[in-house]
C-alpha cells in the first residue's frame, strides 16, 4: 500500500498533530545566504492550521500547510534556487517574498470516504491512499487583487482547485509564491497531488516544480515572451 507522507500529514493534522519535517539535501546552500532576501509575508503564512474539522462546513479538511514541514524550508529553498537562477549575474540579486503559503486540500476525499469529523489516523490514511488520483502538475498566473481580497474567515477557499486541474478531486498541495526580483514582481499558484508513486516527497516536488515555474515565468516575462512556464 503507498501511503506517502503527506496523506500521513493530513491524517496527524486533524488528530491535532504537526506535520511531520521531511529533510532534505541542497547543494552548496551556504552559498546563498548572504544575499538580499527580505521574507515580507504574513505571520501566519509560515504556520499550519487547519480551517476546519467539521464535515458539514464548507472549510471542512482544508489547511494552511506550514512551509517549515521541509528542512531546508521552502521559503530557504526559494532563495537558495534563486541565487542559482542569477549565479552568473554581474547585478546584485535583490529578492522579497510577499507571499509563500501552501495549502492542502483533502475534502472530497475525505467526505466521498464518509470518515466524518471524528475518524482515526489509521482510517484517514487508508481511506486517503485508495483514492484515485490523476491530478499532475498544474500552474497558472494569480489575480494579486482577488488574491488579496480574500478574508481570513475565507482563506480556506485558497486550497480550492477546479475540474480541469483536478478532475477526480483527490488530495491536493496548492503553494502561491508572490515576489520581487529587482524590481519585477511576480505570482503564481501551483499545485500537485498529495501522493506521488515515485517515492519523491510529494510537498517537496509540488514546492520545487512551483519555484522553477516561478522562475521560468519571470525570465520570459523579463525577456518580453508572455508564455506561462508549464503551459
Amino acid at each position: 500500500m503507498r501511503l506517502l507522507l503527506a496523506s500521513i500529514a493530513a491524517a496527524l493534522f486533524l488528530s491535532g498533530c504537526a506535520a511531520p519535517v521531511h529533510k532534505h539535501e541542497v547543494a552548496g546552500l551556504q552559498r546563498s545566504e548572504n544575499i538580499h532576501f527580505v521574507d515580507a509575508r504574513p505571520k501566519a503564512e509560515s504556520e499550519q492550521e487547519l480551517f476546519s474539522a467539521l464535515i458539514t462546513s464548507d472549510a471542512y479538511a482544508t489547511y494552511r500547510y506550514s512551509t517549515s514541514s521541509l528542512d531546508p524550508s521552502a521559503v530557504r529553498l526559494f532563495q537558495h534556487k534563486v541565487f542559482e537562477k542569477f549565479a552568473d549575474s554581474a547585478k546584485p540579486v535583490d529578492v522579497k517574498v510577499y507571499h509563500f503559503v501552501s495549502y492542502m486540500n483533502m475534502q472530497s476525499a475525505f467526505r466521498r470516504s464518509s470518515i466524518g469529523a471524528v475518524f482515526g489516523v489509521v482510517g484517514a490514511v487508508v481511506a486517503v491512499s485508495t483514492q484515485k488520483n490523476d491530478a499532475d502538475f498544474k500552474v497558472n498566473m494569480v489575480d494579486r487583487e482577488q488574491f488579496d481580497a480574500i478574508t481570513a474567515a475565507n482563506e480556506y477557499t485558497k486550497s480550492f482547485f477546479t475540474e480541469a486541474e483536478n478532475p477526480n478531486k483527490a488530495p491536493v498541495f496548492v503553494v502561491y509564491i508572490d515576489a520581487d526580483i529587482n524590481g519585477k514582481r511576480t505570482f503564481i499558484r501551483g499545485l500537485a497531488p498529495t501522493t506521488r508513486k515515485d517515492g519523491q516527497n510529494p510537498y517537496l516536488y509540488v514546492v520545487e516544480n512551483t519555484i522553477s515555474a516561478f522562475l521560468d515565468n519571470y525570465q520570459a516575462e523579463a525577456g518580453g515572451s508572455e508564455k506561462l512556464a508549464g503551459q
